[in-house]
């Protein structure tokens, strides 16, 4: 199981900004607020827990990290973005939906009685490696390895024409 907490292996760390209306955390939805989160991570790490005005200062400064801004933004042509953002409405929006870009469910891994957090994909693209797991090197990687109930997102992504695939990954990228 890619998420026994003795193991420690096969888990991406997600990125911690943009967490605002994110929850539940953690890649197997386990943290219903930031302050479980902290306290699991806490505990993951071999700590023995924190005082209160700690866990608030973390909280409060976990809340205000924001994504960076992509360099590359303004060389990414309009018109292609606008295209993407059509292709990934009508294929993507339904787990990676509204400001915050997830559904907040948790989803099956094909294989595998464990469930994953839908992630938000704000600032994905400095987020590599992508997936639960980390198996994803680049954005085309993690929409291919769309599987089990996501299957279907792949089956549309295959379908699109090489202009759109490539529309809908600059999307991502400014995202």
């Amino acid at each position: 199981d890619p998420f026994d907490p003795t193991l420690r292996v096969g888990i991406q760390t997600p990125a911690l900004w943009n967490l605002a209306g994110t929850e539940p955390f953690a890649w197997d939805g386990s943290s219903p607020d930031l302050d479980g989160l902290a306290h699991v991570m806490v505990s993951w790490m071999g700590g023995r827990g924190l005082a209160q005005t700690e866990a608030s200062d973390i909280l409060a400064y976990m809340d205000t990290i924001q994504s960076p801004d992509n360099p590359a933004a303004e060389r990414l042509p309009q018109a292609q973005l606008d295209d993407g953002r059509i292709v990934f409405q009508s294929n993507c929006a339904s787990c990676h939906a509204g400001e915050s870009l997830t559904d907040g469910r948790q989803h099956p891994i094909t294989g595998s009685a464990s469930l994953v957090d839908t992630p938000t994909l704000r600032g994905v693209f400095a987020t590599a490696p992508y997936l639960h797991d980390g198996r994803a090197e680049t954005l085309l990687d993690a929409i291919q390895n769309h599987a089990g109930e996501a299957a279907g997102v792949k089956a549309a992504f295959d379908a699109l024409n090489a202009g759109q695939r490539e529309s809908i990954i600059l999307f991502l990228e400014d995202l």
